[in-house]
This record gives structure tokens, sequence and C-alpha cells, in this order.
């Protein structure tokens, strides 16, 4: 073997070895926060049609969105990630004035969402601030619903049921290397606003 084959296989060597030990750079995390605003949130204050004027009206409460999930770094600016969440709400609707009988068109129910946020999420790299990042989620929500009213002849709505959750998120960012916090800013199942703590390893 020639000396331009030996300096070529010691380069291919080398480059594999390189590959390999960023391929090994691996960046885990666990994070926990919370978030309001979710998009269940804003399809239940306008699910009444008859909200207009004079009609009704309709009121939400939320417990916020409360989730904890897990990170995956590979090498690069892309992580992976898994997000489960929480919410509880308490809708209630009342009959408006035009009604003659607006007091036996009270309805309320409560609503639970648990979810799970299979994610990806792109770093735009670090500054002063902070590493900023952009991300997507795209999963399964299980919707649990439990109604009262005052009027008898009004059919109940109870039931469980499986469907299409999202989040997308517009603008993120971290801080702290171990141990630190993060805030995002988006749309979907885990708020429009989110913030919360994350311990990477």
């Amino acid at each position: 073997m020639g000396k331009n084959s030996i300096f070529l296989l010691s380069g291919v060597l080398g480059l594999l070895c390189s590959l390999s030990g960023k391929a090994q750079e691996r960046h885990h995390q666990f994070n926990a926060g919370a978030g309001m605003a979710s998009a269940r949130y804003f399809d239940a204050a306008g699910v009444w049609e008859e909200r207009r004027e004079g009609a009704g009206s309709t009121s939400v409460g939320s417990s916020g969105v409360y989730h904890f999930g897990y990170r995956y770094t590979v090498a690069g600016r892309h992580s992976f990630g898994i997000q489960l969440a929480g919410e509880r709400q308490k809708v209630t609707k009342s009959g408006g004035t035009q009604h003659p009988e607006a007091w036996k068109q009270y309805i309320a129910w409560k609503d639970i969402y648990l979810t799970v946020l299979p994610d990806y999420r792109y770093n735009w790299g670090p500054s002063p601030g902070g590493r900023w990042y952009s991300g997507v989620a795209a999963g399964i929500s299980r919707h649990q619903r439990k109604e009262t009213h005052n009027d008898f002849s009004l059919e109940k709505k109870e039931y469980s049921k499986t469907g299409f959750a999202y989040q997308v998120t517009a603008l993120g960012v971290e801080f702290g290397k171990k141990l630190g916090g993060y805030a995002e800013l988006g749309y979907g199942y885990k708020g429009a606003l989110s913030a919360g703590v994350k311990y990477g390893f």
C-alpha cells in the first residue's frame, strides 16, 4: 500500500471518528410548565352562535394547561420530544334576555383534556438572551365531558372521545445549561403563552 493510500485511509478513519464523536454528543432534557389560552379554550368560548347580543352569554373557566415532557437533541439544531398536557374547563351557558324563560336555559359542563404531543423543534442558535427556537407538534387528546343543566327537557351530553391535537410554537427561548427555564409563544393545546423549568443532562 502506497503512502498516498495510507494518508487517504488515515484521513477517512479520522473523519469517521470525528463524525462518530459528534453523533455521541446527545442532550437529554426534562421540562415541566404551565400555559394559558389553549386552542380548546377559544373553541369553548366561541362554541355558541347565539352568543350575539341579547341571545345569551357564555363563560369559560380554565385551570390552565399543565405540561411535562422529555426532549432529545441530536447533533446540530434539531431536537425531538414528547409532551404530556392536561387542562380542566368549566363552561357555563345562560339564556339571553330575549328568551321568556331564560332561567331554564342554564347549561354547565366540565371538560377534562389529556393530551400526548410528540414534537419537533428547530434551534435558531444561541444569543445573549438565551437559545431561541421554533417548533411543531401533533398528537392525540382525550376529551371527557360531564354536563349539568336545570331544564330536564334538554338532552345531556356526557361522553369520552379521542381526537387530533396540535401545537405550533412560533417563537421560544430557553436559558440555563443544566437547570434553567423557558418561555414559548404559539397556539394549540399547550396554550398561546407557556413557561416552565427544564433540567438537562
